[in-house]
């Protein structure tokens, strides 16, 4: 290894006559790695740029999805003291989401905007399973447009 941490470059794929070209968003950048690898055999991968999950998503699962999870949570425990909805979050990530290879809780803040909306949507249906009722994001958001 380099002694450099891997570094992710990101671009836009134009079409320049027959041929395909990629424009970085950061060329000084790159140049600035690559010279850190002159003489080194080194791996490229390109794929298309994944979405991260959106502020909104973000917010409707930390004012809707999250709260109703921390209730039920909490009264199915058999404790006087609640759980704050950080330990609660953790251990959603644990549930929904699972470890990776080195056993670390998957994070969260990592998936892109569909595979969070396919989290909060798991999570909905099981507390729905539970009695517990989640607004869907439309609902969520039409009733803080509201406010």
């Amino acid at each position: 290894m380099d002694g450099h941490p891997p570094r992710k470059f990101y671009g836009t794929v134009s079409k320049v006559g027959n041929a395909a070209t990629l424009k970085l968003d950061l060329p000084q950048d790159w140049q600035e790695r690559v010279a850190l690898l002159v003489g080194e055999r080194v791996e490229i991968t390109i794929q298309r740029q994944e979405t991260r999950r959106s502020i909104d998503q973000n917010n409707y699962y930390h004012g809707a999805v999250l709260p109703v999870l921390a209730e039920y949570w909490n009264e199915s425990r058999d404790s006087i003291l609640p759980v704050h909805d950080s330990v609660v979050h953790h251990e959603m990530k644990r549930s929904f989401l699972g470890v990776d290879e080195d056993g670390e809780v998957v994070h969260s803040k990592d998936r892109n905007t569909r595979a969070f909306a396919k989290m909060t949507d798991d999570i909905r249906n099981f507390l729905a399973t539970k009695g517990k009722y989640v607004e869907s994001p439309e609902e969520w958001a039409k009733r803080k447009h509201e406010h």
